[in-house]
């Protein structure tokens, strides 16, 4: 077997009753125990992305995906799927139970987990996302992050190797954003998951080993954080920023209160770089 967890190949892509490509000759490979994400504007194409990926799109095109060295197609997408746990970008339309552990147990019922394993387990998951206290609450009072940490519990919970997060952070505030992809982080390191996050928002790419860009269905720019931020005009031509410590950086270099010649992936290594200043002044 080989170190990948998906390989796409050649992707193409139309919609019915079009001959428009909303995806062309994409080429994609995700290594085990990799974040990767998959950045462009809305419209860009990575949703169809991983709906083609998990099987929730027909692939009428060219090319080919493979999971853990198996292809996705019609006949296999239930084994496929096993692998896969996606988070979306509407919680609510992932709820199916009056409350939260019954939300949780319900992917567990469906796979006829006896009860006193599936008690442990929702216990389990929701400790792992910080939602133990909320085990008999309604799902429809909780906040947005909250909601959205009871999605990933279910997810979680049917122990996939691959977590994709569609959108997952779009309609949250920025520190439940945060908080949510910092609390992925932890997942994946404790689980040993592998994580695709679908995104427009660079500030969310921060833990990706790999980013990849789309743009209008191409697959335009690729490389780790550090590599991608630095492509400001090429973010810009397709219609994203750069991240704020990018943003930040840019400023104080233009001030002279930096150098120019470094690049600083974040705002904690801008603020050891300029507490480090301080004191050799």
């Amino acid at each position: 077997m080989s170190n990948l967890a998906v390989k796409i190949s050649n992707l193409s892509h139309c919609y019915s009753n079009s001959t428009t490509r909303v995806l062309n000759n994409i080429n994609l490979d995700v290594k085990k125990g990799e974040w990767i994400s998959i950045l462009g504007r809305n419209g860009s194409g990575k949703s169809t992305l991983v709906k083609l990926l998990a099987g929730l799109l027909k692939n009428k095109s060219d090319g080919s995906i493979q999971v853990f060295d198996t292809e996705v197609t019609e006949q296999n997408i239930e084994s496929v799927r096993s692998h896969l746990g996606m988070v979306f970008q509407n919680p609510e339309n992932q709820f199916v139970g009056s409350t939260v552990s019954d939300d949780v147990a319900f992917g567990l019922e469906n796979q006829a987990i006896p009860r006193d394993k599936m008690i442990v387990k929702v216990k389990e998951v929701l400790q792992a996302v910080g939602m133990e206290d909320f085990y008999d609450s309604q799902p429809i009072n909780l906040s947005g992050g909250q909601k959205q940490r009871v999605a990933l519990a279910s997810v979680l919970a049917l122990e996939p190797d691959i977590i994709i997060l569609d959108e997952a952070t779009s309609m949250l505030d920025p520190l439940a954003r945060q908080e949510l992809i910092t609390l992925v982080r932890k997942i994946q390191i404790n689980y040993k998951l592998t994580v695709i996050a679908i995104t427009h928002d660079i500030n969310e790419t921060l833990f990706s080993d790999n980013i990849f860009v789309i743009n209008n269905g191409t697959l335009v720019d690729e490389g780790t954080p550090k590599t991608i931020y630095t492509h400001d005009n090429a973010l810009a031509s397709y219609g994203l920023e750069t991240p704020l410590s990018r943003q930040l950086q840019q400023l104080l270099q233009r001030k002279n209160i930096l150098p120019f010649n470094k690049h600083y992936l974040n705002e904690e290594e801008l603020v050891e770089q300029l507490c480090q200043l301080k004191l050799n002044s």
